[in-house]
């Protein structure tokens, strides 16, 4: 265990500080998987916990670090593999002095081998809208940086959007401000193959309307200092309550939390149109109980589809077993998730506090 620091001053206001927890750690204590997981050397799994960020490749905790103010939010990769990371709140809570991190490939190793480095960071650009929480992040194709502030304490929500150009000079250029009087919160967004954003985010009023909203691609590219966008879509479904989570797999497929404990695909063929789209999940899986007790999932909290179309399941908190408190991270193999039912998990990981309550989960390189 490595507890080295490295800090800098940000852009902005204020300073984050890192610690690495544990480096080449050894795998989480896990019940034999039923099914052998497939492997990857290009690709892990990446978890963004309560308590940090985590990197996995099949049950090996390969590398943890964390803020030391703040709460972990959400991740993402951009085309040179730096890793882009958010913290919702700083150390006293404020969801209004969250920040926006990245970490280069070669910063990510160093900190893996306890060398101090200093990574870009920028927060709070006092755009129109109140910056609140950056909840997800996400570049798109033109390496364009969209961030949602969730709007859970301002009700003023909002996505911003960093051109290149932007982030080459750390953030210092307030960026586009898209919002909308559609939605109350957003919990979670991501790109379609086809450029459009959609959300995972409360309706107006508040825990009425939740669902799944979509934004074209054309309406991304509008200029000005707010853009106050009408959604495209809004996907309904009776199986749907105010869902949290999304992820696309390489079908183009969407798949999302549903009501109570299940997780939901919904066909590409129905994610066209415009308006209010009512659909029927082609696929629902619901939780199975494993040997220990414990659920397989439980409300989750994130989900990712990895190169071999493997589904992950984050879930905060469990229903049962020994260790009822704690979250666990759960893998269902493509052929297992292909039609409805409460397959067992390939993968099963629960244990160390850093992980002991993940939610965010994505993709991306190995480092």
């Amino acid at each position: 265990m490595n507890s080295k620091n490295w800090r800098r001053s940000s852009v902005g206001i204020g300073v984050v500080a890192f610690a690495v927890l544990w480096s080449a750690a050894s795998p989480h204590a896990a019940e034999p998987s039923t099914v052998p997981a497939a492997s990857s050397t290009s690709e892990a799994l990446w978890v963004a916990d309560s308590a940090g960020f985590a990197e996995f490749s099949g049950k090996k905790l390969l590398l943890t670090f964390s803020s030391t103010g703040g709460m972990p939010s959400s991740m993402t990769f951009d085309g040179l593999d730096d890793f882009w990371g958010t913290i919702c709140t700083n150390n006293t809570g404020n969801p209004e002095l969250g920040l926006i991190f990245e970490l280069t490939p070669s910063e990510v190793l160093d900190i893996e081998n306890g060398i101090e480095v200093f990574p870009l960071q920028f927060q709070n650009p006092k755009g129109p809208p109140n910056f609140d929480c950056p909840s997800a992040i996400q570049f798109d194709n033109s390496g364009n940086l969209w961030v949602a502030n969730k709007g859970a304490d301002t009700k003023q929500p909002s996505i911003m959007k960093y051109t290149p150009d932007q982030l080459g000079k750390g953030g210092k250029q307030t960026p586009t401000f898209f919002t909308s009087p559609a939605i109350d919160t957003i919990w979670d967004m991501k790109f379609d193959k086809s450029g459009n954003l959609w959300l995972a985010a409360d309706g107006v009023p508040q825990n009425v309307n939740g669902g799944i909203f979509e934004i074209k691609s054309n309406q991304l590219s509008a200029v000005g200092s707010e853009i106050v966008v009408t959604f495209n879509l809004q996907l309904t479904s009776d199986a749907l309550n105010l869902p949290s989570t999304i992820t696309f797999d390489n079908g183009g497929n969407l798949w999302t939390n549903g009501n109570g404990n299940t997780v939901l695909l919904f066909a590409a063929g129905d994610l066209v149109g415009s308006g209010t789209v009512s659909a029927t999940p082609t696929v629902t899986l619901s939780s199975s109980i494993r040997k220990n007790g414990n659920d397989t999932f439980f409300n989750p909290d994130g989900l990712a589809i990895d190169q071999n179309r493997n589904l992950w399941v984050a879930s905060a908190r469990n229903a049962g077993g020994p260790k009822k408190k704690d979250g666990a991270i759960s893998e269902f193999s493509s052929a297992a998730i292909a039609t409805n039912g409460s397959p067992p998990s390939t993968v099963y990981l629960q244990g160390r506090a850093v992980t002991k309550h993940p939610a965010e989960l994505t993709t991306g390189p190995q480092l």
